[in-house]
């Protein structure tokens, strides 16, 4: 049974006591140009950006300005960036990224998608076809550092931190329909101290620490990270049709100036609705199962706390650490889109306080 209660949404991290972020943008000007700082905006193909009216001015984001994006059939490049020619110092530095993320309810349908990249954490060119970097960066990708690549088959998002020889994955489903919100906290280093945090509404979805978050030959300076928002995709089956998403309330705030997640304000909408809180813990059975290549997990939590949730082989041995951290009471759902695994059967435990659960996960290449 779950039983109802009445929440307010959770908005964004937005003021702190401190000074001002080092990029801002909210659009409610009506003009692309950002409130802090430079931007660049890169559209190829037939992409673009317009500020448009929010097409959802309720619940998590009440901003009446947001930025569209558009990205047609083919190869396309739609995206809203910091400046590269004022990138961020890089090396020993930490930062929190924010941002708000529309995608509408028909988002995809009718269009084929080979491959979406929705966020970049750019060191380009420096990388690109260059021997040196190349095989320091997981998947041996050319150009993109870090990134966010939207898979529509699982209607997941996957953060992918690309730095060898800690490469690692955190997916979570994309919500249609309504305003997401992300944190990205991120200490940048070439040494094997690093960390990062990404929350989703105000739920902290993964944390991974003694991480190396850039490579070592990393050069500083005219390779510093800059950050990118938007599409850049290549699309088929358009059938004249065209991806469309919205952004806004980006922002990149230096934790040097005194900023945390903690410490910033979460502001909170007056809107209210009814939200359905579990009486009990309950891990749900998978689905697809068997699966290929992902398949959802779901579970109740009927109180906030220290969640773990892994996936074993037949043998026992742990495999991949999907949650390890704090989660908040209700309902969470997990993406699992395994690498490098044959075919098999495969359990995922649920540990959450005193109880614990396990399911057969049977993955069919």
């Amino acid at each position: 049974m779950k039983s109802k209660v009445f929440f307010s949404i959770m908005l964004l991290l937005v003021t702190c006591a401190f000074s001002a972020p080092k990029f801002q943008a909210t659009f409610e000007s009506g003009m692309i140009i950002p409130d802090i700082g430079q931007q660049l905006v890169d559209t190829r193909n037939g992409g673009g950006v317009t500020v448009v009216e929010n097409p959802d001015p309720s619940g998590r984001n009440t901003s009446s300005r947001v930025l569209k994006v558009r990205s047609p059939f083919g190869s396309t490049r739609s995206e809203y960036q910091t400046s590269p020619e004022r990138r961020l110092d890089t090396v020993g530095k930490s930062y929190i990224y924010t941002w708000k993320v529309y995608y509408p309810s028909d988002f995809l349908d009718g269009v084929g998608v080979n491959w979406m990249l929705v966020s970049q954490w750019k060191t380009y060119p420096c990388e690109y076809g260059d021997d040196t970097y190349r095989p320091c960066i997981c998947d041996i990708g050319y150009g993109i550092f870090n990134q966010i690549t939207l898979t529509k088959s699982t209607s997941s998002v996957s953060f992918d931190f690309r730095a060898e020889p800690d490469c690692h994955q955190t997916i979570t489903s994309y919500d249609r329909g309504e305003w997401t919100t992300y944190i990205l906290e991120m200490y940048w280093t070439t040494e094997t101290d690093g960390y990062y945090r990404v929350f989703k509404n105000g739920t902290l979805l993964d944390e991974q620490y003694n991480q190396r978050t850039l490579f070592e030959n990393f050069v500083e300076g005219t390779c510093d990270i800059y950050w990118a928002l938007g599409m850049y995709s290549s699309l088929s089956d358009a059938g004249g049709n065209e991806a469309v998403c919205y952004i806004d309330d980006m922002a990149v705030y230096d934790m040097d100036d005194g900023y945390s997640v903690e410490n910033c304000e979460i502001v909170e909408t007056s809107v209210e609705k009814d939200h359905l809180v579990p009486n009990t813990n309950k891990l749900y059975p998978a689905y697809p199962n068997p699966f290929n290549p992902a398949t959802r997990i779901q579970y109740d939590l009927h109180e906030s706390g220290y969640v773990s949730l892994n996936v074993y082989n037949i043998n026992g041995q742990k495999i991949d650490t999907l949650v390890n951290g704090f989660q908040t009471k209700g309902q969470h759902e997990i993406v699992w889109q395994p690498k490098g695994l044959s075919s098999g059967t495969y359990f995922c435990r649920l540990q959450a306080g005193e109880y614990a659960e396990n399911i057969k996960l049977v993955l069919s290449q």
